[in-house]
């Protein structure tokens, strides 16, 4: 019997695993990639046991054609290292040699790892890992690029959509939201004194995501609080996530992602902008979700969302908030109170609501405009726009209500902790994974609950007012309600209520 041995040990390049990986999905056996590669049958069953690590690669900017992914013996510094600038780059800030070596000494120092210096041979390494080169900087300011923007969709963009249907196709992004944001003016008659106010500041951030058909659409809300106050032992209307600073992070990302990741049941590109909070460590894989980062300096031309998708919404949302207003005015509360009486529970449901309002139409003429569907004819996106009724505003006035957040960060330069927490430090101190739940809660002023008597009352009222004038609800179902209340409050007492403690 003749054996057959390798004449000498072959190691892949990661490039070439992918390859391998690739051939083997088309139908090649593991014998014929063994024989094609050189390798042994178990080499290629390892390669293939781990293909989620090395099909990660590609979407990050690690070199492929490294041959192992072999953790160093400073292997946390060097994570840590990479999301810093990674974060500074994603912000187009000059990073040199010294400074890269500068950072990581200072997490060596805070990770208490002793021994770890960050010299030349160090930053060769870090650098040939990573795949990062040294570039000439320009002169020229960064703007938004109209031609790499027009290249990337006419040349980039039908590659990576080629035979996808548009329901499978996804663009996610932020916006920052006021959420308390009223109109600062009024009309009065001349020589009539007015009093008013600033425009509240309280923010929230959203994460719109959807296709570019419509048919899909989600939205996710990032507060400053944990756990709101006013939300406490209330359902969420829609996902909610705390965060200090009320940013987007790469957690946070990540949690969305894959919480979305599991209620697919397609493959689906999605395109985001290159924000540092996006970038996917090689370890998260996703079973549907095929991740593709836009071209810098071209999301303002590009992005759907940012083509009228968000200022719908933003249309739709200020004007439920006015409706608010202004009932809560005939009913003789002044602005000042309306304003301390909009909870972050009651943003949310009106951020639903907004959000639900925002057409098919309206995101397929924003991914159209984006160049994701080709052009049939102009459309003017906020013509689709169905606001709520309300009485005229002059134009002027809706708009610097609607746009008065525009500009609002939704993600922050990384600090020390930040990173760390990212990349899983857990030695030493322990950074904390909690956020304090008073924290924004001064939104809550909130009128003292109603008893069931008053609540009563008030319903009564309210069905002779509507039954007055023709306006049709569903008082069974009201009433019904109001019923089941009053029954599981008998049936909460125990039976040991209703008899005498005493003998």
């Amino acid at each position: 019997m003749v054996f057959t041995t390798m004449s000498s040990k072959h190691t892949l390049t990661v490039k070439e695993k992918l390859r391998l990986i690739e051939s083997f999905k088309t139908g090649c056996s593991r014998k014929d990639l063994a024989d094609k590669y050189k390798v042994n049958i178990s080499t290629v069953s390892r390669i293939l046991k781990n293909q989620g690590k090395f099909e990660a690669s590609r979407t990050g900017q690690e070199n492929i054609m490294r041959k192992r992914f072999k953790p160093g013996h400073y292997d946390m510094v060097n994570k840590a290292v990479t999301t810093w600038f990674k974060d500074l780059r994603s912000k187009n800030a000059v990073i040199t040699g010294p400074m890269i070596c500068e950072r990581a000494n200072q997490f060596a120092i805070s990770m208490k790892i002793d021994n770890f210096e960050a010299n030349d041979g160090w930053l060769q390494r870090w650098k040939k890992n990573q795949n990062i080169t040294f570039r000439k900087i320009c002169g020229e300011k960064a703007a938004a690029d109209y031609g790499a923007a027009g290249v990337w969709t006419k040349s980039t963009l039908p590659n990576l959509i080629k035979n996808l249907s548009p329901d499978q196709v996804y663009n996610a992004d932020e916006a920052g939201l006021f959420y308390k944001a009223l109109p600062t003016g009024t009309y009065a008659s001349k020589g009539e004194s007015v009093f008013g106010g600033k425009i509240s500041k309280l923010r929230l951030t959203l994460l719109f995501l959807c296709n570019s058909d419509g048919s899909d659409k989600h939205v996710y809300v990032i507060g400053k609080a944990n756990n709101p106050h006013c939300c406490r032992g209330k359902t969420m209307p829609i996902k909610y996530y705390g965060q200090p600073n009320a940013w987007m992070t790469t957690s946070i990302w990540i949690e969305i992602l894959n919480n979305f990741d599991k209620i697919l049941k397609k493959n689906i590109v999605l395109f985001v902008d290159n924000a540092s909070c996006h970038k996917i460590p090689n370890e998260v894989i996703f079973k549907h979700i095929k991740i593709h980062y836009l071209p810098p300096n071209t999301t303002s031309l590009i992005q759907p969302l940012d083509q009228g998708i968000i200022k719908n919404f933003k249309v739709q949302y200020r004007s439920c908030l006015i409706r608010k207003q202004l009932l809560a005015l005939e009913g003789g509360m002044s602005s000042e109170n309306f304003s301390k009486r909009i909870t972050v529970l009651q943003a949310l449901k009106m951020i639903k609501r907004a959000w639900w309002l925002v057409t098919p139409t309206v995101i397929k003429n924003c991914f159209k405009k984006a160049g994701f569907i080709n052009h049939e004819e102009e459309t003017n996106v906020l013509e689709d726009c169905e606001t709520i009724d309300l009485p005229p505003i002059p134009e002027k006035e809706f708009s610097s209500i609607i746009d008065c957040d525009d500009n609002l960060e939704c993600y922050g330069d990384l600090t020390e902790s930040d990173i760390l927490k990212e990349i899983g430090w857990v030695n030493g101190d322990k950074i904390p994974d909690h956020i304090d739940e008073r924290v924004d809660d001064s939104d809550c002023a909130v009128d003292p609950l109603p008893s069931r008597t008053e609540a009563i009352k008030a319903y009564n009222i309210f069905k002779n007012y509507c039954e007055s004038n023709n306006l049709d609800f569903d008082f069974e179902k009201m009433e019904d309600a109001l019923l089941k209340l009053k029954t599981e409050s008998l049936i909460q007492k125990k039976i040991s209520d209703f008899f005498s403690t005493h003998e």
